[in-house]
């Protein structure tokens, strides 16, 4: 048998710092979105005459409307990366960009 040390490792503190999300935050706006495509869908299906059967296609019209995808140009140049998004209805001082090692995140509220 072998003896084992009674020592921990410790973490090591030349760590990259990672930006910690509260999840409550994060299942809120979830939650948050869901209800606005809920209502909506029901909007949807309020206006088009109450027909049943139609509940998906309710549910990803108002999707559609709620998540709009942006249209991105990405290009890079010598050491510099460009990102030019479209963003209808939003004033730059309206968007909030966050960069991180492996993300891009444009949002924005009215």
């Amino acid at each position: 048998m072998t003896a084992q040390s009674g020592t921990a490792m410790q973490p090591s503190r030349s760590s990259v710092p990672v930006k910690q999300v509260e999840t409550e935050n994060v299942f809120d706006q979830i939650e948050q979105m869901y209800d606005s495509i809920a209502r909506r869908a029901f909007e949807i299906f309020e206006t088009n005459g109450r027909w049943f059967g139609r509940d998906l296609d309710d549910w990803l019209k108002a999707e559609a409307e709620l998540l709009h995808p942006l249209h991105l140009e990405i290009s890079e140049e010598d050491n510099n990366l460009n990102v030019r998004a479209e963003v209808p209805g939003f004033s730059p001082s309206e968007l909030e960009i966050n960069v991180e090692p492996r993300r891009l995140t444009i949002s924005g509220k009215h």
